[in-house]
């Protein structure tokens, strides 16, 4: 969809401003300055923490791939950077089709031709957004779970860091709900890329006797789900994180599930 809306930059006049192309999969993270850590263990990390060495794993399916331009100097990150930020605050608040190129460069106090000297389309920004905090969450969870020591307390931390980021950034799920209707596929490769993490995660468990022998992938995809409406009923609607008496439940459940076996 994105290869034919979005061409490729051959203008001249990008040289003159600094910036170069390269493919939409490979952009920075601008949500986090730390998103190399994706890439390798935290510090003090043991064998119980979820690692973030799958958080990339490639998907079964195509996902949109377009040439994003991105600023080669700091100045012109500094602007990128205020553009994904009164971004986030314009599709969070109004949602994707209510905010607009203009409303966006306005609350980053930008002339609206600066906002296509980085992305070509609104489409492009809000692609962009969901995908720096898909990245954003699972640095967000990796670290929470640096050090612990048993699978009980790698599902504590990792529930209650979910549910901290649902807390602490409301704007960022409905940009993340909002974009099925913007790009499903976006949408999918978001949750898919997570479960699929966590299976992988799972199935080392299972190998190293933490956790009962079962499917990884559906196990999962159910841990997630406690998650996402947890999240929905306590962090979104109740604007507080729950009870410890709710989340000590919602282990219990996990745990018993997962779990091994004694004689």
């Amino acid at each position: 969809m994105f290869g034919r809306l979005l061409p490729s930059v051959r203008n001249p006049a990008d040289a003159r401003i600094g910036l170069r192309t390269i493919q939409g999969d490979r952009c920075r993270n601008v949500l986090h300055a730390a998103a190399p850590a994706l890439n390798a263990a935290p510090a003090g990390s043991s064998p119980h923490q979820w690692s973030p060495l799958h958080m990339n794993s490639p998907l079964p399916y195509p996902v949109p791939s377009f040439r994003t331009l991105v600023p080669a100097t700091a100045r012109g990150e500094a602007t990128r950077r205020k553009l994904m930020d009164a971004a986030i605050v314009e599709f969070g608040a109004r949602g994707f089709h209510a905010a607009s190129v203009s409303s966006i460069t306005s609350r980053a106090d930008v002339g609206q031709g600066t906002f296509y000297l980085y992305f070509h389309t609104k489409e492009e920004i809000f692609i962009t957004l969901v995908r720096d905090i898909g990245r954003s969450l699972r640095l967000h969870v990796a670290r929470a779970m640096t050090g612990a020591e048993n699978r009980a307390q790698t599902e504590r931390r990792a529930l209650v860091a979910l549910l901290s980021f649902m807390l602490d950034n409301p704007g960022y799920y409905r940009i993340v709900q909002e974009s099925q209707f913007v790009d499903e596929t976006v949408f999918r490769e978001y949750y898919e890329r997570f479960a699929k993490s966590y299976a992988q995660d799972l199935g080392e468990a299972i190998k190293r006797g933490e956790v009962r022998p079962g499917d990884s992938e559906t196990r999962a995809w159910a841990i997630l789900g406690i998650s996402q409406y947890l999240g929905m009923r306590h962090c979104l609607w109740g604007g507080a994180m729950p009870p410890d008496a709710v989340i000590d439940s919602a282990l219990e459940m996990i745990e018993s599930g997962i779990a091994p076996v004694t004689v």
